[in-house]
């Protein structure tokens, strides 16, 4: 079966466990959404998947070959990343010649027509779009660029209602038309639900869970929201005690600055 795969993939940066001998499936031509809180690993993994990062244990692979150092695979998967990056008088116009060396399948009559979809400049330098319109242009120059793997690291991120809505359908044509692998990560589980037909749950670096959607619907009467919750609450997080502590770190805080000011 074709798909992406971390197995036992653990990273570590100095002394902190970005993730934790996680395993996790990504079956091919599926909308996978990965729902994580800030520092959850939900970034390192996916650029894992890319390439980017080469795993300190265990696995990342592509149809069961390793992607770090494999310029094949990595030809089959794009990633957009939670911190965009363009050449510095970069417009979109040498963006998508640029791709185009690295992504033998990229299409000029789709780029145009998504530049026109979006109403954006070509020849205006990117550096000068707003933070909505850089991340519209990565997405843009990602889906023309045709891969099979997309994998999109808060996707929606600085994208107004609207926007949101018009990536959303393109994703879902994609995935539809030309059996794209996506996944998306978010801290958002409301951003992705009506997107993805799999979830997984990303904590602390280890896989929560995962599975369909409607798997998962149909153990969550009250509701996917709460039973993301519920399954943390599982392993042992507590949503009512880690509020606790942060508001008993602003008392202290609070009463820090009291004593300053007397």
């Amino acid at each position: 079966m074709l798909m992406l795969q971390a197995l036992d993939a653990s990273k570590f940066f100095a002394d902190t466990i970005a993730l934790d001998k996680l395993n996790c499936t990504i079956p091919r031509g599926v909308t996978y959404g990965i729902v994580g809180s800030n520092g959850a690993g939900k970034s390192t993994l996916m650029r894992m998947f890319a390439g980017i990062f080469k795993p300190d244990g265990g696995q990342i692979s592509l149809n069961g070959e390793s992607i770090f150092e494999n310029s094949q695979a990595k030809g089959q998967i794009i990633l957009v990343p939670d911190e965009l990056y363009f050449l510095p008088q970069a417009t979109l116009t040498r963006m998508a010649k640029l791709y185009s060396r690295s992504f033998p399948h990229f299409d000029f009559a789709y780029f145009d027509a998504l530049v026109k979809l979006f109403q954006l400049d070509p020849k205006k330098p990117i550096r000068t779009f707003s933070k909505g319109m850089k991340r519209q242009s990565a997405i843009i120059l990602a889906i023309a660029a045709k891969p099979q793997y997309l994998l999109l690291d808060e996707a929606f991120d600085g994208l107004d209602p609207m926007m949101r809505d018009v990536v959303r359908k393109i994703i879902a044509r994609d995935a539809s038309e030309r059996g794209t692998t996506v996944a998306i990560s978010s801290h958002s589980l409301r951003e992705l639900e009506d997107t993805c037909d799999y979830l997984a749950l990303l904590h602390k670096g280890a896989l929560v869970f995962e599975d369909t959607k409607t798997n998962l619907m149909a153990q969550a009467p009250e509701g996917l929201e709460a039973l993301f919750v519920r399954r943390l609450s599982e392993i042992g997080y507590n949503f009512d005690d880690a509020l606790s502590a942060v508001y008993a770190q602003e008392t202290v805080a609070a009463a820090g600055e009291e004593e300053v000011a007397a």
